[in-house]
């Protein structure tokens, strides 16, 4: 189903809803479900020529920007990446994040985060073989 702002949910009839988030990026689609939470996921295809400062100056806070800024230029592409999608899990959770995680994954930037904290680390299940 979809609500008002257009980001899905699951209805299970008869069933607590579970936590459910969806997102993309290019060809990736990654989907985030919790029994006992709600959760927000997003993830980012990692574009190194990408103009992260421009896309930064217009999203991210001043700190975020200062912390961006004085960063090498080899690790600014890492914390924008980091940020971003940290800041994009934590609107599709639509509520105080308790519990943020990066995921690790060589060509995405991921970031899942709970209302209720994480007992573990979210497991990444590629379904792509």
């Amino acid at each position: 189903m979809e609500q008002a702002n257009n980001a899905p949910y699951l209805n299970l009839v008869g069933t607590k809803t579970p936590g459910f988030s969806i997102s993309h990026s290019r060809e990736w689609v990654a989907c985030g479900i919790r029994s006992d939470a709600n959760i927000g996921l997003d993830i980012e295809v990692i574009d190194t020529q990408r103009d992260v400062l421009a896309l930064a100056a217009h999203s991210f806070n001043a700190q975020q920007n200062s912390e961006l800024y004085a960063l090498t230029t080899e690790k600014q592409s890492d914390y924008f990446y980091r940020c971003w999608t940290a800041l994009e899990a934590q609107l599709k959770l639509r509520m105080h994040c308790q519990d943020l995680r990066h995921l690790s994954h060589p060509q995405l930037a991921i970031a899942v985060c709970s209302d209720k904290a994480f007992a573990q680390t979210p497991e990444i299940i590629d379904v792509t073989e």
